[in-house]
């Protein structure tokens, strides 16, 4: 999942989003690094559909909402969202 982070926060259509997680990476503290990792597989883990397993983070609509999750730094919308895809896929390669 790591490394999947690090292809997309470093595309450049998405690294506007990442301000706040790139700003505290390159300043060594890795802790919401760490916390994204653990939601995205948690979130990935549940839509492959594993049995008792459940997803305590935020629902995407939220979790992209700069005024509820106050880690993203802009509203992600449809051409986000297709960017985010194109770069899970690559990174899961």
């Amino acid at each position: 999942m790591d490394s999947t982070i690090f292809v997309i926060a470093g595309d450049d259509r998405l690294t506007p989003y990442f301000k706040v997680l790139l700003t505290e990476v390159g300043a060594g503290d890795l802790t919401g690094f760490a916390a994204l990792s653990m939601s995205l597989t948690d979130f990935f883990a549940l839509a492959i559909g594993p049995e008792n397993f459940t997803y305590d983070g935020l629902n995407m609509v939220d979790a992209h909402d700069p005024n509820i999750n106050s880690r993203m730094a802009l509203s992600a919308g449809d051409e986000a969202f297709d960017a985010f895809v194109e770069d899970v896929v690559d990174g899961a390669i």
